[in-house]
Parts: structure tokens; C-alpha cells; sequence
């Protein structure tokens, strides 16, 4: 497991030498009762995936645009 997103873990500990660990992953929501994995423009996460590993769809079936990279999680975000 790598480039993953990962938040408020226990002793900071990330399993992937490029995960992303932030208080303040750039998501709508991570409530546990409000969840929403959307991307918000400061997200560290936009362009940090690799093509050769990223999926051609996010989870909603819209298309991942090239670019300088994916993003990483369920969500392309775009602007």
C-alpha cells in the first residue's frame, strides 16, 4: 500500500514512504457520519498518483484528465 491519503493515525505512523499524512487532507468531509471523499482545491492529493497505477475513472465514472498526475483517492477533482 502507498500513495494513500491518511489522517489523525496513531503516532503519526504512515505505512507507504509516499503517503500523504495531514491533519487537513483537502477532503469534503471525514466525519465518520458525514463522509464525503471529494477533493476540495487545496487538497494535497490533486496530481499526486501515478498514471502507470491510476485508474481511467474516478468512482463516480468521470473520466481522470491527464495531467501532471492523478489524484489520489476515489475523486478526480477539477476546478
Amino acid at each position: 500500500m502507498d500513495y494513500s491519503l491518511i489522517a489523525k493515525v496513531k503516532d503519526d505512523a504512515c505505512p507507504g514512504p509516499n503517503d500523504i499524512y495531514l491533519d487537513d487532507l483537502g477532503l469534503a468531509s471525514i466525519e465518520l457520519d458525514d463522509f464525503d471523499p471529494r477533493l476540495t482545491g487545496s487538497s494535497p492529493a490533486i496530481d499526486a498518483g501515478l498514471w502507470d497505477v491510476c485508474p481511467t475513472q474516478d468512482y463516480w465514472g468521470n473520466p481522470r484528465p491527464q495531467g501532471t498526475g492523478c489524484d489520489i483517492g476515489a475523486h478526480e477533482w477539477t476546478p
